[in-house]
């Protein structure tokens, strides 16, 4: 799944609509349905269904998905609540359709406008189990200023003690969100080492894009998320007639005294990649403890026979004589797939 910056995203917003003449508000409506989704399934996962939530929402185009989201809780029967950081006269287009519809619905609003207002809400604080941030999306430029900067500061207080939901990324990347919730692709600045506490966990809702515009969007970047999608062509379907010795042999090699780990997990991660044999070799010092942690794959203490269908080694191998001597080994004589890994190649 491609990584775009903020920009690009508006573009295909833009083109969206433009070029293949879907309209905004039905763009914000699948938006903020997915929003509410992603809030029904955190708040069940985390036995909070039907807890109070509290939307905390802007002017623009994120706080109309905020809107959207809300109203869809609120005919739900979910207790919602939704304070607007800012004055509703600045509200247009879609946002603003939204916002009227979220009125009508009935769910409770506050207007909060004033500074004063915010601090009252940082003092008083809130019973809400679940927080969306809906103040600032990838529109926003600049340093955050005023009841924006107020509401951001409330928004991320909550994470001491509810859980927060962002919007497409967190508010200015000031908010710390358990999940955020980004629409139509990712964004670059939610995969970034320094905002990644930020983000929490990432999840993408699927707005209805075009696919031949997402085929277009930064073609010659290389930056990409991996996504289960991605991930599924390479597991083709299984004959139901087959067995074990139609899908390979793996031979992991790897561990030492005090480092058990790393062969562990690669053996048995090459199990669940689908090989439809694993065997292990590593040393008699944890051949017990290797083997009681992955009854799946057949440990050995001695190199085993077989024939093999890849190898891997090096996991936690150590960087002794013998490993250098394995190896070359393996480098000279080996005529399938080899892996080096971590000790194997330095």
């Amino acid at each position: 799944m491609k990584l775009v910056s903020a920009s690009a995203m508006r573009e295909l917003d833009r083109r969206t609509i433009d070029e293949f003449g879907i309209p905004g508000e039905e763009l914000m409506h699948v938006a903020g349905e997915g929003l509410a989704d992603a809030l029904r399934e955190l708040a069940s996962r985390h036995q909070l269904v039907d807890s109070p939530v509290l939307f905390v929402a802007g002017c623009g185009n994120n706080g109309g998905d905020a809107f959207v989201a809300a109203a869809s809780l609120h005919e739900d029967g979910w207790p919602v609540e939704c304070w607007l950081a800012g004055d509703e006269g600045k509200l247009k287009g879609d946002a603003l359709s939204s916002f009227k519809k979220l009125k009508k619905a009935g769910v409770p609003l506050q207007v909060m406008d004033t500074p004063d207002a915010w601090k009252h809400a940082s003092e008083a604080g809130t019973d809400a189990e679940i927080v969306v941030d809906g103040l600032l999306g990838t529109g926003a430029a600049g340093e955050p200023r005023g009841v924006i900067a107020d509401a951001i500061r409330f928004a991320d207080a909550q994470a001491e003690r509810a859980l927060v939901v962002s919007i497409d990324v967190p508010s200015a990347m000031r908010v710390r969100a358990d999940l955020t919730v980004t629409m139509g692709l990712p964004k670059i600045d939610c995969v970034q080492s320094e905002y990644l506490d930020c983000v929490g966990n990432l999840e993408v809702v699927d707005i209805g894009i075009p696919e031949a515009l997402l085929e277009q969007v930064d073609g010659d970047s290389e930056l990409a998320l991996i996504h289960a999608s991605d991930l599924a062509p390479l597991f083709p379907r299984r004959s139901r007639d087959a067995h074990k010795g139609d899908y390979g042999h793996v031979l992991c090699i790897g561990g030492t005294k005090g480092f058990s780990g790393a062969i562990t997990m690669a053996s048995r991660a090459a199990a669940r990649a689908g090989a439809g044999l694993v065997s292990a070799f590593v040393p008699e010092a944890i051949h017990a403890l290797v083997a009681s942690a992955i009854p799946e794959v057949m440990v050995h203490a001695s190199m085993p026979e077989g024939k093999w269908s890849a190898i891997l080694a090096g996991c936690g191998m150590g960087r002794s004589a013998t490993t250098r001597e394995q190896v070359l080994q393996l480098l000279d004589t080996s005529a399938v797939p080899l892996i080096l890994d971590a000790d194997a190649i330095t």
